[in-house]
């Protein structure tokens, strides 16, 4: 867990308003830290890979890798 806000937290969407609603909510809670926000699968892998976040949230649509290959490569 990141010692400055709690749980950290990769958000992988393809939608921009729907990455930007999920960053603004988490965000806003107290005990979560947005740490990534990003659009495409192969980025979302190679961040998560290198800020081991607690949760990652994908979406299964992805721009490149999609969100079901991504996820099986995150795991």
């Amino acid at each position: 867990m990141s010692a400055s806000r709690g749980i950290s937290v990769l958000i992988a969407q393809s939608d921009d308003l729907a990455r930007e609603e999920l960053v603004s909510i988490l965000s806003a809670a107290e005990d979560m830290e947005v740490v990534g926000a990003i659009r495409n699968g192969d980025a979302a892998l190679a961040l998560a890979r290198k800020l081991e976040p607690d949760i990652v949230l994908v979406d299964c649509e992805l721009v490149g890798k999609d969100g079901i290959q991504t996820t099986e490569a995150i795991s």
